[in-house]
């Protein structure tokens, strides 16, 4: 049985969020988690007999548009253990948790040539709205 917990910090989660962020290395890796954690990052885990088969990363956010947001930054699903439900049970928790919270959406990103994620995200009723821009930042 799958089950979710929240976690109490989420470096209990770095061996399954380094898995989605393969970009990164470990030293960018934690500088980024502990900056995301001081601005309200939390992660929910998917477990089967104890051992993190799932995360989710999220925050709360407030803005003009959308307004309470619970945002996804992170979803991954242990490679043998995709199409097991996973994935799906840790958005159903992430409902019951912006419910919970008065949230107005359940927002995510992402990539635009991840077409199964994206088949996944409307299979679970998280419609593509927009088109993400970003620009980096010379230094």
């Amino acid at each position: 049985m799958i089950t979710t917990r929240q976690l109490h910090g989420p470096t209990e989660a770095k061996d399954l969020l380094l898995e989605l962020r393969t970009n990164l290395d470990e030293e960018l890796f934690s500088l980024r988690l502990k900056r995301a954690v001081s601005n309200g990052y939390r992660v929910l885990v998917a477990l089967e007999d104890e051992n993190q088969i799932g995360a989710l990363g999220y925050r709360f956010s407030e803005d003009l548009y959308w307004g309470k947001t619970f945002y996804i930054d992170d979803l991954i699903v242990a490679e043998d253990h995709r199409g097991k439900r996973v994935g799906e049970t840790l958005l159903n928790a992430a409902q019951k948790m912006a419910q919970a919270e008065n949230c107005d959406y359940i927002r995510l990103c992402s990539g635009l040539k991840r077409e199964d994620a994206h088949r996944f995200y409307e299979k679970n009723n998280i419609r593509a709205s927009s088109i993400q821009f970003a620009a980096i930042v010379e230094r």
